[in-house]
């Protein structure tokens, strides 16, 4: 690709300020443009981060609050008596699990960084692979 310059033509060239480059000027006007891209990212990444963060810590907090109730509550009798109780506390541990599980998994894959089990990928490929062989 051939460069393009202007350059001062006819007899006051020694009064006239250097040729410009414009493909300096465009590299630098797309260096200007990716600088900006990367700075929008990196707060997208930040915000969501923050977002992840403040899910994982209400979660934990809210798994650890009722692991520590279900824990005090088998010290008494009625645990043993009312299991429902416990069963109930261990579904909402697990709803509050699955919730955080799922929010951080996408919100990482908005970037290309959410996990990806490598071990059911290759159990799904053998399960292809034995349905077309008989």
């Amino acid at each position: 690709m051939s460069k393009t310059v202007c350059r001062p033509v006819g007899p006051a060239m020694a009064d006239t300020p250097p040729a410009i480059d414009f493909e300096e000027e465009r590299a630098a006007a797309a260096l200007t443009a990716s600088s900006r891209d990367a700075a929008s990212q990196l707060e997208k990444m930040r915000s969501a981060l923050n977002e992840i963060d403040t899910m994982s810590t209400r979660s934990f907090g809210g798994i650890r609050a009722m692991a520590t109730c279900a824990l005090a509550y088998m010290k008494t009798p009625d645990a043993y008596r009312h299991p429902d109780v416990l069963a109930q506390i261990f579904g909402s541990i697990q709803a509050i699990t699955d919730d955080a599980e799922n929010f951080i998994n996408a919100t990482a894959g908005e970037f290309g960084c959410d996990h990806k089990d490598k071990d059911w990928f290759a159990r799904m490929d053998a399960r292809e692979l034995a349905r077309d062989k008989p």
